[in-house]
């Protein structure tokens, strides 16, 4: 819960144009106004370069302010390159920028050149920091370029802070954290240089009259949980959590973006944002451990909670509202015993709130969409299917992420016409006659696809080993309009040649390498898993649907992770990143494609299904089924058919299970 201020006598701002008074900012700095106020005022200094300016004079006016200038040792500079894997030469220590005379102003005159990087103009800054918008030259790569704000050219401090920051940056590699690449001085200005991002952060994304939906909120509260949960287990806390502190890409992506204040727990800490830091934190001795982060965090769900849309929510969207209200209350709690005690705890209940949520909407638009399907969508889509192991602990008391467990969803039982669609133009041969296909009885598939956490689980307990291991030449690499841009034995499920993450759905996996991961997963849980058939992954795709695409055309973007929107990125993102379709399916369409269990016939469809519900007999290729993160529109079309031998490995190709009955 937000706390109550401590001096009442502090006056609301004006609701104007105008800037907040003295007194206001003040108490937003030491933290004693209200959560709505403090929200109004923050709002405003967020875009009013005054403001800012008047906050940046009162921290300077404070004690300590006025310490000499002491340098910073070459070994500072160093350490913190090498673990942004430069490999140029140290340069020497800079000394105080001599060159800007205006310290209040901006540090680089824009445009400029600053070593090999063209600088264009200042994008953003906080109190100790300036980022710019620049570009690689040689490599013509756009990037954020940060140097230590003019006012703090020549404070230690602040020099000392900026040195941590590179070098923890430097140590990371998480879709949700900020990525370094380069780390140097040049003309008296120490920077570092980090992966652009484009998007807004989450201020501006769930700004006043947003209309952000719950599901968003909640998507952004997973992501966010993931990066610090990275942060953490490599020994970091971040220190800094707020709302302009990450950032939401147009892919739905979440970063967290300023770790200048991250350090080792109970080391001591000076500095933060003042209404959200934790107590221990704002106290004199600062010394904190992930906590602090959780307390935080949970200052950012209840600004998230305030700003999600209400005016038309569900009583299911309202119920988890409420629900999040009290996990903001008990992360916020002042003693830190009494709070979570890991991300991982928050995160669990992140996603319970989420299948809550899943389930009272799947079980609306059953009735309202599906008609025959209503009784069984109604009765409860999602299952979770595990081995009853919820409550394996780390070391440090917290919740270990459940990567062992398997979200299912009930496909329930109804029939379609499989194939390609009327008036498709661009239908493929093998995609007809489109046939009609019947299924009795309901059966279930996997939510997600399986993720590199959960086949890295079954390595763990098997040692098996992949055939792009086996084999020692590895796997290809896709290119941006090809499946086979670059082949290595290097490259495995374990460097599938883009950054691994447990939440990325597992690839460079062959069809041998997936049915072994169901026979193990069904001897662990007592289930038969399996690869879904190529008929149940069309009518699962399709979930109900009968136009060429499973989701409006104007809207592919929101439900598919596809060579539209990719840029530069050419890898999977993590898994649910996109809407999921009506059956509560994520990455149908796009992210990777997935091996189904048939083999692959060109004239397959010309067997009526009841004769082959399996597939034919035998073969000389597996069949692949879904577009992928380089396909485009004729890949993504719920008909499409792909295929590749049983033993290629891919890094755009994955798999889902399966598991129920087969007609």
């Amino acid at each position: 819960m937000d706390s109550q201020p401590s001096n009442s006598a502090v006056q609301a701002p004006v609701a104007s144009p105008a800037c907040p008074d003295d007194a206001s900012l003040t108490a937003m700095a030491e933290g004693e106004l209200p959560a709505g106020l403090f929200e109004t005022v923050c709002d405003h200094v967020e875009w009013c370069s005054a403001c800012q300016a008047r906050l940046a004079l009162m921290a300077e006016s404070g004690p300590g302010s006025t310490r000499p200038w002491a340098g910073i040792a070459e070994t500072a500079l160093d350490t913190a390159r090498r673990e942004i894997d430069s490999q140029a030469a140290v340069p020497p220590a800079p000394e105080p920028c001599a060159s800007h005379e205006n310290l209040a102003g901006p540090v680089l005159k824009t445009p400029c050149q600053l070593g090999p990087y063209e600088v264009s103009e200042l994008i953003g800054h906080g109190g100790m920091g300036e980022v710019y918008r620049a570009r690689h030259n040689r490599l013509n790569r756009p990037v954020a370029l940060k140097v230590i704000r003019g006012r703090r050219q020549a404070d230690p401090a602040a020099h000392e802070r900026f040195l941590r920051e590179m070098a923890v940056a430097g140590q990371l590699d998480h879709p949700n954290l900020v990525r370094a690449h380069d780390a140097w001085e040049a003309d008296g200005c120490l920077y570092f240089i980090m992966e652009w991002i484009d998007g807004n952060t989450l201020r501006q994304e769930f700004r006043p009259g947003g209309r952000r939906a719950v599901r968003d909120l909640l998507d952004c509260m997973e992501q966010a949980c993931a990066g610090l949960d990275h942060l953490h287990r490599l020994g970091f806390v971040h220190c800094d959590l707020k709302p302009s502190n990450l950032m939401r890409q147009p892919d739905g992506t979440v970063k967290l973006i300023d770790i200048g204040l991250a350090r080792a727990p109970q080391a001591a800490v000076t500095g933060g944002t003042p209404g959200y830091m934790a107590p221990e934190q704002a106290e004199e001795t600062g010394t904190v451990d992930a906590r602090a982060d959780i307390f935080a965090l949970g200052r950012l769900l209840g600004f998230l909670v305030r700003r999600a849309e209400t005016a038309s929510a569900t009583p299911s969207e309202r119920q988890c509202l409420d629900r999040l209200t009290a996990m903001a209350g008990r992360m916020t709690e002042a003693e830190p015993d009494r709070r979570y005690q890991a991300i991982a705890d928050v995160a669990l209940d992140i996603r319970r709130a989420a299948k809550a949520l899943a389930r009272g909407s799947s079980a609306r638009t059953g009735w309202l969409a599906w008609g025959a399907f209503a009784t069984v969508a109604a009765a409860g889509i999602l299952l979770w299917i595990g081995t009853g192991r919820n409550d394996v602990r780390e070391p440090d008391g917290g919740l270990k992420a459940p990567v062992h467990e398997m979200l299912m969803a009930t496909i329930p039982a109804g029939e379609f016409q499989m194939g390609a669609v009327a008036g498709d133009p661009n239908a493929l041969p093998d995609e007809s006659p489109a046939r009609h296909v019947a299924f009795r009885q309901p059966f279930a598939m996997g939510v997600n696809e399986v993720t590199v956490a959960q086949f890295k689980e079954f390595v763990d307990a098997t040692g098996y080993r992949t055939d792009a291991e086996i084999s020692g030449k590895g796997g290809w690499k896709a290119g941006i309009a090809t499946s086979y841009g670059e082949r290595s034995p290097e490259y495995s499920w374990r460097n599938p040649g883009y950054p691994l993450a447990d939440n990325l759905p597992v690839t460079m996996v062959s069809h041998n390498d997936a049915v072994a991961f169901c026979a193990w997963l069904s001897k662990r849980d007592g289930k038969s898993y399996r690869l879904p058939t190529e008929a149940e992954w069309e009518y699962a795709c399709r979930a109900g649907t009968t136009a060429i695409y499973p989701y409006p055309e104007d809207k592919r973007s929101d439900y598919s992770w596809n060579g539209y929107v990719i840029g530069e990125n050419l890898s999977p993102r993590p898994v649910g990143s996109r809407r999921s379709n009506a059956w509560m399916l994520n990455d149908m369409m796009g992210n990777v494609r997935e091996w189904c269990a048939d083999w692959y016939d060109a004239k397959g469809y010309q067997t009526p299904f009841e004769k082959a519900p399996l597939g034919p007999e035998r073969g000389a290729q597996r069949v692949v089924r879904g577009g992928c993160f380089i396909d485009k529109d004729r890949k993504l079309r719920s008909s499409n058919r792909n295929f590749n031998p049983p033993d290629q490995v891919l890094n755009n190709n994955g798999f889902r299970v399966a598991v129920g009955p087969l007609d």
